[in-house]
């Protein structure tokens, strides 16, 4: 245990931040908003992920993984054979909808008009009965200092050392929503 306790409020750059964020590690994930993603130039459906972790084995080996594979795989990245295993299909703009969806699902869907029965139209829990979920993070390093910028990322702020080493970042709390920088408070009320 020690005697002596020190906190050390400084400022930094946003650029000094994101340097040494990512000289800590190249797998740094923030989670944005709709919205953000949107700004940033992502569509709905290609954050779509198919999630392994709850699907049956058998599923599985039909496309080409193991009993162990748990890992989301973004539906960009399967081919049609593998989409059309799932019932699901995509559009030549890259929006992906069921094939033969039942009844059931069509009338719980809360703005359905006719045609394709795409993702965005359904929640997380009926995503979720055909293993799809929705990935909203980002990897910090494959944003560039105009983007962090735009998603609000003040130009400098404050960074907070204890006993010398740095536990506060401004700007992650800023996109994580537990910093107020107006007020300076730092509260986990403030996190979605």
């Amino acid at each position: 245990m020690t005697d002596k306790v020190e906190v050390v409020w400084e400022t930094q750059t946003r650029q000094e931040i994101t340097k040494r964020l990512e000289h800590l590690s190249d797998n740094i994930e923030v989670e944005l908003t709709e919205e953000e993603l949107k700004a940033l130039g992502y569509t709905y459906d290609s954050k779509l992920m198919l999630d392994l972790t709850d699907m049956p084995t058998e599923d599985k080996f039909a496309i080409g993984k193991t009993a162990h594979d748990v890992d989301p795989i973004p539906l960009d990245e399967l081919t049609t054979s593998q989409l059309d295993y799932f019932g699901i299909s995509k559009t030549p703009n890259g929006r992906y909808y069921l094939v033969n969806p039942d009844q059931e699902l069509i009338d719980d869907l809360d703005n359905y008009e006719d045609g394709p029965v795409y993702f965005d139209l359904m929640d997380s829990k009926q995503r979720k009965k055909f293993y799809i979920s929705k990935d909203r993070s980002v990897l910090l390093n494959s944003l560039t200092d105009a983007q962090l910028d735009a998603l609000g990322i003040a130009d400098e702020g404050d960074v907070m050392k204890f006993n010398g080493k740095t536990v506060f970042r401004y700007y992650v709390a800023e996109l994580d929503d537990y910093f107020d920088v107006d007020s300076r408070k730092l509260s986990f009320d403030l996190i979605k």
